[in-house]
């Protein structure tokens, strides 16, 4: 028995895929087209027995598509379904029919539901539903179906225009905050921090007024920096110092900031019964919304940062939780200020004293050691003992044994500055390491003096200081300052990407809304604008989505972590995309037997392993089938998971510093928006891992995530 054959019409790929397998399933031969027009060019070739098109399609749209079939003579008597997801009221379906359509059905529609409607309608007894419209009547549909296409286009453009609002609102918060964050990293004093503090908050956060206020010893809030619009500002000045022990203030968001070290909003100030003590200023300056966030050092509350706009309930929740982070960001680097400042006068006062001591035993945590020349024997104190790592019954040394412990590295410096002391018959000090009994290295400072017994050196006397811990803080500081500056990088980055890649559809509604309104325009010409903005609409809305998906992984750091088997986790891809392994003949081969599962965000660890397992199979060598090999294992303080394949590989003498960057593609055959390796790299990240990648053109790919072991 011949099969029956089934015309499906649709301008999304994945979709034609989609239909094309359920009516297969379902016994049908199946064609397809792109849109109305490639349709009627399959028609005139084959013949088919039903036809399903959906609506909104480049071209030729579904309508068109129903209405021209209806009136040819050739083809009116195929039943036809109309398949939409956008076009879905009720006038939307009346109008289906009566162009013509056997059917209406909504997407989604379940498999069964599709099936047995094409069942009905290729074997209901053909009564053809002929389109006998006279001109004037044709008229009036088209003028419905286009009134129904712009109210589509202007819901669209809708979401778009709110969308875009939202994103240059927070391109603003976060050029806002990265700002700040730079200035944290590059100005050393406080008075500095906080006028810069605001008069960005101006500049770049765009606020009426912004403004800092410090704790004085009698309790009172004294303005120290304001910023913003100047009489407002005159005016906050000439309320300073303010005494909020007056209880008509203390209902104030100002007073609820300072006494409960929490944030305090008031969106509509004007009319808030809290805000009474200072609604006179706040009509005459056109304030109408406020927001007082505490600024803490060590903990404890010392101050507020205040902002004001001219827009009621202008503080949102993004805004909210963004202006958070930089009253943090201050507060952290008043903290990173008064221990920079401790750490320093620290360092001056052990310089200073270092150079005047004569015994170690008068300085706490400091050994003391002397080498009789005539024997080249030393001896150690106990505190000197514990600082090279060996046990207090070994404190008789030879020189050759305490040059033993010298770092290979600082040996030569070492040897030559006690040479020269001995020499010039001097004293000598001097920063280097050494490598204790235990293997460990530790940064010590050594100051000696010659002792002389009737004129003659007769050996050296010292002390031995371990600043291990001081090299380990400045290191984690510089590493601190490093992290905080890619992080803006990242951050600037992110914003000149976003820009660019909303620009180029910016522009092109921009023109096609000019050429709309130039006067002689044609119908026809109408409409081939609104399928190209249709397009272009889309266009920006993925882009939009992408961008969106970016930033709720950027903020979703906090997300409930949960134990995570690694073997279950993979189970679970293996059988989403089991076709497509099965189709590609892909081997997957995994050993978490080192470390077997994780205490993480599931759905970021899972989208982690599909993307890059997903990539291992796009990128597969044509005449190779995929093996994509899955590992943990563990590392000194960390565990590792590692992605190995034997794919096309990348060139990362070219690329390598690209490989991670947001919609870069390598290879152009392989579909893609260049988005998979930036998510995966920014969810490691947000997981608080790092990701590394090593490949060979040919050869294959392999990626390294780590994770602290704290965080299994």
């Amino acid at each position: 028995m011949q099969k029956q054959t089934v015309l499906l019409v649709d301008d999304t790929p994945a979709l034609l895929r989609l239909g094309a397998g359920i009516f297969e399933s379902g016994g049908y031969e199946v064609l397809t087209a792109a849109d109305g027009a490639e349709a009627l060019e399959v028609l005139a070739g084959h013949t088919a027995d039903l036809i399903v098109t959906d609506i909104l399609m480049p071209n030729m749209d579904g309508y068109s598509l129903c209405f021209k079939i209806r009136n040819d003579d050739r083809y009116k008597d195929i039943p036809i379904i109309i398949y939409s997801a956008t076009y879905t009221s009720h006038s939307d379906e009346q109008m289906a029919l009566e162009i013509g359509a056997g059917r209406f059905i909504r997407k989604p529609a379940s498999m069964d539901f599709m099936l047995k409607a094409a069942k009905e309608l290729i074997t209901k007894p053909k009564k053809t539903p002929v389109n006998t419209a006279q001109p004037h009547e044709l008229s009036e549909v088209m003028k419905q179906y286009n009134s129904r296409l712009v109210e589509k286009l202007e819901e669209k453009n809708q979401e778009l225009q709110q969308a875009q609002e939202r994103l240059l609102k927070s391109n603003r918060l976060y050029a806002f905050i990265s700002a700040i964050n730079q200035s944290i990293v590059h100005i050393t004093n406080e008075q500095d921090l906080l006028s810069r503090a605001c008069q960005i908050a101006i500049d770049i956060g765009r606020f009426k007024l912004a403004w800092i206020g410090m704790l004085g010893n009698d309790g009172k809030l004294e303005v120290v920096n304001a910023a913003g619009d100047s009489a407002a500002a005159a005016e906050l000045w000439k309320h300073s110092p303010m005494d909020f022990s007056d209880p008509q203030r203390q209902g104030t968001p100002i007073a609820i900031a300072l006494s409960t070290g929490r944030l305090a909003v008031s969106n509509e100030s004007q009319d808030e019964p809290a805000s009474k003590p200072w609604k006179e200023e706040y009509v005459q300056h056109g304030i109408k919304a406020n927001i007082s966030l505490p600024i803490k050092r060590g903990g404890q509350v010392i101050g507020i940062f205040g902002f004001s706009s001219a827009n009621e309930n202008f503080f949102d929740q993004e805004e909210i939780a963004l202006l958070e982070e930089v009253a943090g960001d201050i507060s952290f680097a008043l903290d990173v200020f008064d221990r920079e400042k401790h750490r320093k006068q620290m360092e001056d006062d052990i310089r200073h004293s270092e150079l005047r001591m004569k015994q170690a035993q008068a300085i706490a945590h400091l050994g003391n050691w002397e080498l009789d020349f005539a024997n080249s024997i030393a001896r150690l104190s106990e505190e000197a003992c514990r600082i090279y790592g060996i046990e207090p019954e070994d404190y008789l040394q030879s020189y050759e044994s305490w040059l033993s412990f010298v770092h290979p590295d600082d040996l030569e410096q070492v040897v030559k500055t006690t040479e020269e002391a001995w020499d010039k018959r001097g004293s000598f000090a001097l920063y280097h390491r050494i490598i204790g009994k235990d293997g460990g290295v530790r940064h010590v400072f050594s100051e000696a003096y010659v002792e002389f017994k009737n004129g003659t050196a007769a050996g050296l006397y010292g002390i031995v200081h371990d600043i291990t811990e001081q090299k380990q803080a400045e290191t984690e500081r510089a590493k601190m300052l490093a992290d905080l500056m890619q992080r803006n990088m990242d951050l600037e980055q992110f914003s000149y990407i976003v820009s660019h890649n909303l620009r180029g559809p910016v522009a092109n509604i921009i023109g096609i809304g000019d050429v709309l309104f130039l006067p002689g325009i044609t119908k026809k010409e109408e409409r081939m604008l609104m399928q190209g903005l249709s397009v272009v609409v889309k266009e920006l809305d993925e882009v939009v989505m992408d961008l969106n998906h970016i930033l709720q992984v950027r903020q979703g750091s906090n997300y409930q972590r949960e134990k995570v088997n690694l073997d279950t986790l993979l189970t679970d891809i293996e059988l989403s995309i089991s076709e497509l392994i099965k189709v590609e003949k892909v081997m997957i081969v995994s050993d978490f037997s080192a470390v077997t599962e994780l205490s993480t965000v599931r759905s970021y660890l899972y989208s982690i392993f599909y993307n890059l397992i997903s990539n291992s199979i796009k990128y597969r060598r044509p005449e190779v089938n995929p093996v994509i090999e899955i590992s943990s294992n563990m590392q000194p303080g960390r565990m590792e998971l590692v992605f190995k394949d034997n794919g096309i590989g990348i060139d990362l003498e070219k690329v390598g510093n690209q490989v991670f960057g947001l919609y870069n593609r390598f290879h152009l055959a392989a579909k893609g928006k260049g988005v998979g390796l930036y998510m995966v790299k920014t969810q490691v990240e947000t997981l608080g891992g790092s990701i590394s990648v090593a490949s060979t053109v040919n050869e294959g790919t392999e990626f390294r995530i780590q994770f602290k072991i704290t965080d299994r």
